[in-house]
């Protein structure tokens, strides 16, 4: 599963049920703006620590 599908999915059924909506906008957005741009079409277990580093 890509990460940008992963957020969808954590999108609808955890931020949807758990936080406030204003705190899901705000993630969404930085979701968006900043990691999905580097990440989305990252396999997740393609993430690792040096990823991270290497791009942050």
């Amino acid at each position: 599963m890509s990460f940008k599908a992963f957020t969808k999915i954590w999108d609808e059924h955890y931020a949807a049920e758990k936080l406030e909506d204003t705190t899901r906008e705000n993630y969404n957005y930085i979701l968006k703006k900043d990691i999905i741009v580097y990440f989305g079409s990252f396999y997740l277990d393609e993430i690792s620590l040096f990823l991270l580093k290497k791009i942050f």
